[in-house]
């Protein structure tokens, strides 16, 4: 009786890969190795999840990105084909999305910040005179012309 000969199954990480990672283990001694092995199972796992069959009946549950979704075991996670979709699992990384405030919020909030500012600079000016005063309250009126038009545009041309 013979033994049927196996075909040889693609590697998971290059020889050459592996043979690296030992080298840069040796060379850069125990204050790194769990970064060096940490990046090589990294680079296990990427190609790994591909590879990773699907059992028939379910789906990769995938996050926004379309990346698969993993337990804190690092497994992929799946869900039954046709079940209720599962709600998009937001990371640390990933800060939630803030509505952004309304034009006319901005516009109030700028306004009494130039207001707020313009009292003690009229304060300072007025020691030195009328002439510094009248240059101060110039620049303040640049300022609120530029946040109104500013603000303007970003209403979309709307009035």
């Amino acid at each position: 009786m013979s033994v049927p000969e196996s075909t040889p199954h693609p590697a998971v990480v290059p020889k050459d890969d592996a043979k690296a990672t030992l080298a840069a283990f040796a060379e850069l001694g125990p204050q790194y190795s769990d970064e060096v092995v940490d990046a090589f199972l990294e680079k296990i796992n990427e190609r790994l999840v591909p590879t990773q069959a699907v059992p028939a009946g379910v789906q990769v549950i995938r996050d926004r990105k379309g990346d698969p979704v993993r337990d804190k075991y690092g497994r992929v996670q799946f869900a039954p084909v046709g079940a209720v979709p599962v709600p998009a699992i937001r990371t640390a990384a990933e800060p939630p999305a803030k509505p952004g405030a309304s034009p006319l919020v901005r516009q109030v909030t700028m306004t009494s910040i130039i207001l707020g500012v313009s009292i003690p600079l009229t304060a300072i000016a007025a020691q030195f005179g009328l002439a510094y005063v009248l240059i101060v309250w110039a620049g303040i009126c640049i300022v609120s012309i530029t946040q109104a038009w500013a603000s303007h545009g970003d209403q979309g041309g709307r009035r």
